[in-house]
């Protein structure tokens, strides 16, 4: 039996959009990517200064955003973009992002990016037509269909079921999990820095649904198929559970951090270190089912779940401090965004 022809989509042709509703659309796709403190669309007025649209971002930094529908795009329109910022007369941004209706070849993206080094604009970025299509048929569907009339029904159906599935995993888990009677001073007490202590289980063990190897293991790279680990906490979209052996990093003023990976690390002189919690999150959705009573080789919770997420099942991995409820000192969380190399 022959197997069945695979569906394809054409590319989305953006160059069929005039210049103005290129722009619309750039405008919405940015709007959704930060919380703007500001954020103008000065392309319909003409004389923009290099500027269709200026967002100003949560650390009062300026984006300046250009938008070319362009069917093809050269070296001297690109560098001419950088430049007719410079020859305006208002301060230089932290960032510029260049939006094109097509793509751009790898020496002129590196031109681009060094141009604007040299003149002191240090982030730059190109957003090409693939960038875009990624974007869009990832995480904005309804602008494919407003600006294109593609519409995924099927993908619309699937978010439902997964929703529904996470909110009925979301209420079992608290009503199977959590201790049954507790006592409001003990919550306030010892839950908000020792969140694992609102539990009725410690440990519980981790399986890969696809896996029918237990309770033997596959030899094999990366993480293994089945692990008992102790649970940590919830949090919005699922559970959270300890990770490995506690960590350290340095972090300054601002909160920008990076792991140390030895113990006699110099930058430590430089900067505050502390000790972590690693913390892989599991969402509700990827989570299929459990036994609570476990068996006779593990009689704990048994979790199941999808091992999709580069073959783990992790949503995220984060960093907790250690909650101490005598020194008064609440787990801080050491956000991902945050993350930068420490020199």
């Amino acid at each position: 039996m022959k197997p069945s022809p695979t569906k394809t989509t054409n590319r989305i042709h953006f160059s069929d959009l005039d210049p103005i509703r290129f722009e619309d659309l750039c405008l919405n796709i940015i709007q959704r990517q930060k919380e703007w403190i500001d954020l103008r669309h000065y392309g319909r007025q003409g004389k923009d200064n290099g500027i269709d649209i200026l967002g100003v971002d949560e650390n009062s930094e300026n984006w300046y955003f250009q938008c070319k529908r362009y069917i093809k795009i050269g070296l001297n329109d690109v560098i001419s973009v950088v430049n007719k910022i410079k020859d305006s007369k208002d301060t230089l941004p932290e960032h510029i992002v260049l939006f094109v209706s097509c793509d751009v070849s790898k020496s002129h993206y590196e031109k681009f990016i060094h141009y604007s080094k040299e003149i002191g604009i240090n982030s730059a970025q190109i957003w090409t037509s693939s960038k875009i299509e990624s974007i869009l048929y990832k995480s904005h569907h309804d602008l494919l269909f407003t600006y294109f009339g593609i519409s995924i029904p099927k993908e619309t159906k699937n978010n439902v079921a997964k929703l529904r599935h996470s909110l009925k995993m979301k209420k079992r888990i608290a009503k199977d999990f959590i201790k049954k009677d507790l006592d409001v001073k003990y919550i306030s007490k010892y839950t908000h820095y020792e969140p694992r202590m609102k539990f009725s289980v410690g440990e519980i063990i981790i399986r890969d649904i696809d896996n029918d190897t237990y309770p033997d293991f596959n030899k094999k790279k990366g993480i293994s198929e089945w692990f008992k680990v102790e649970l940590y906490n919830l949090y919005l979209n699922g559970i959270e559970i300890y990770l490995y052996h506690p960590r350290e990093l340095i972090y300054n003023e601002n909160y920008n951090w990076d792991l140390l990976h030895q113990e006699n690390d110099n930058r430590k002189k430089k900067y505050k270190s502390i000790s972590v919690n690693m913390i892989g999150r599991i969402s509700y959705s990827n989570i299929l089912e459990y036994d609570f009573d476990g068996d006779n080789y593990y009689p704990m919770p048994h979790i199941f779940c999808r091992f999709d997420l580069n073959e783990m099942p992790y949503e995220s991995i984060e960093y907790y401090t250690y909650g101490d409820s005598l020194q008064k000192l609440a787990p801080h969380h050491f956000e991902k965004n945050m993350r930068i190399e420490l020199k």
